[in-house]
């Protein structure tokens, strides 16, 4: 189990397993045993902290995310204390998505594979307690110290070793998972939270000794409050699952139905396109729409689903004004309304991909508005200079748009590079803005986006894996100086 964990290279996968070990060692091993297993756990944590120190990529990678987690957790908490209400009540059920880019620091963009992700702090008593206030809070401190209570009293009263090994690995992986979860999202995946739910079930199941109707030994009483906990654990849960499934589970089963249904129509329309079947395309593209409509209308409440949504949504309606060249002022200008009211009406919600200003921006712009489309590209990279989509838009339709725009936006890219240096496509557009100046002066930076992107030094967003930036290393490797193609 080490061996997965160290090869994962999770940083909170090796804390919260660290976090499970010497528990499980204490209650399982005796004497000699459990003086060698602690040596050995002792001894692998120590090479383990001589490997980051030493190994200057791991290193330098914890400390990039560290420090990026530091900055969600800021942002997270002045998002609690906004004011007494929120700070005691929160902001309500699956608010975060909404509410943290109002909070989240500029700085964040450092990292470009961590700037989009704001719909988890990385913390999960944060994260509760920003939509659930301070009783959200308490109520999992409760549930922790009934689960904690069950393990103890269980390990105490069952006789049949097995019985308490089993109630020990479920207990010590709870305590791993919770770790975990203060320094990552892994309460947040599907396969998790069903490694969580078998672990409580186990816990539910061990925690309290035989009973003497059913034959066993009863051992000692347990006090009242341990029996009491330990029943908690399992009424907490049925409590979680109906109200689940009461209020929301049957509304999103039904808007993430309609979704694929919206999904599977916009498929067909593409490929109605590509064959030249308009008649048949625009059928498919209205269906789309009006069944990604049905999908916000199910969904119980605003949040990552729905603008996950509202955005295939969007991007349905461009495809859509492409391909009908008859109603693409009219497609683009119901693209642009539907976003507009979006980010009005929730304060912004794609702001968290610093996309809100960049949608409306190419929705203008297919609807033939080049001044409102200038507006939204200046505002957009004036708050998040490091979102390298605002130059590429410009860069791509810059005949459309004022003089003037293209410096601003060239002073918004520097502003981004203070902030990504490393950025591919940062450096690679804000090199293509130079190069509408001064073709000399913008060679070496040609060249350095050439070098990133040929490299892939994007991580997680490389270029083999966006299309996007495939097309942009394509256009950079035009137009960079020929020393230094490949």
């Amino acid at each position: 189990a080490w061996a997965a964990i160290a090869r994962s290279e999770a940083k909170g996968a090796w804390v919260g397993g660290f976090v499970a070990t010497v528990p499980g060692i204490l209650f399982v091993t005796r004497g000699l045993a459990r003086r060698i297993a602690l040596g050995v756990g002792v001894a692998a944590l120590a090479l383990a902290a001589l490997a980051l120190t030493f190994h200057e990529d791991r290193a330098k990678d914890l400390s990039d995310s560290m420090a990026v987690r530091l900055q969600m957790w800021r942002g997270t908490w002045a998002l609690i204390e906004e004011s007494p209400l929120t700070l005691l009540a929160g902001h309500g059920t699956g608010s975060f998505f909404a509410e943290y880019p109002r909070f989240a620091p500029l700085d964040a963009e450092a990292n470009p594979e961590w700037a989009p992700i704001d719909d988890f702090p990385h913390d999960f008593v944060l994260h509760l307690w920003s939509e659930s206030g301070v009783a959200g809070v308490l109520l999992l401190g409760v549930f922790a110290g009934a689960v904690g209570a069950a393990v103890l009293s269980g390990r105490r009263h069952r006789e049949d070793p097995l019985d308490r090994a089993v109630l020990c690995a479920a207990g010590a992986a709870l305590a791993a998972l919770f770790v975990h979860s203060l320094v990552d999202v892994a309460l947040h995946h599907a396969p998790v939270q069903w490694q969580a739910a078998i672990a409580l079930a186990l816990v539910a199941a061990l925690g309290r000794g035989p009973s003497a109707s059913s034959g066993g030994d009863p051992g000692e009483p347990m006090p009242r409050r341990v029996l009491q906990l330990s029943a908690g654990v399992r009424w907490s849960a049925a409590a979680c699952l109906v109200a689940l499934w009461g209020t929301s589970a049957l509304g999103t089963l039904r808007s993430e139905l309609a979704a694929h249904r919206a999904h599977e129509a916009e498929a067909v329309a593409h490929t109605q396109v590509a064959r030249g079947r308009m008649a048949e395309a625009r059928t498919a593209f209205e269906t789309a729409v009006s069944t990604y409509d049905e999908a916000l209308l199910e969904s119980p409440w605003e949040g990552y689903r729905t603008i996950r949504i509202r955005v295939d949504r969007w991007n349905v309606l461009m495809a859509f004004a492409e391909a009908d060249t008859e109603r693409t002022t009219a497609l683009a200008k119901q693209a642009y309304r539907s976003i507009d009211e979006v980010a009005h009406r929730d304060r912004g919600l794609l702001r968290s991909w610093g996309l809100g200003d960049l949608f409306l921006a190419e929705a203008a712009l297919r609807a033939g508005d080049s001044p409102r489309a200038a507006e939204h590209l200046r505002r957009g990279s004036g708050r998040r200079p490091a979102q390298w989509r605002y130059y590429w838009c410009y860069w791509q339709s810059r005949t459309d748009f004022p003089p003037g725009l293209e410096r601003e936006l060239a002073r918004n890219a520097e502003k981004g590079l203070e902030i990504a240096p490393d950025s591919f496509p940062l450096v690679a557009t804000h090199a293509l803005l130079a190069s509408l100046r001064d073709a000399a002066r913008a060679a070496p930076l040609l060249a350095r986006a050439l070098e990133l992107g040929e490299a892939e030094r994007i991580d997680a967003q490389s270029v083999a894996d966006r299309p996007e930036y495939r097309k942009l290393l394509e256009t950079v490797r035009g137009l960079a100086p020929p020393t230094s193609r490949r």
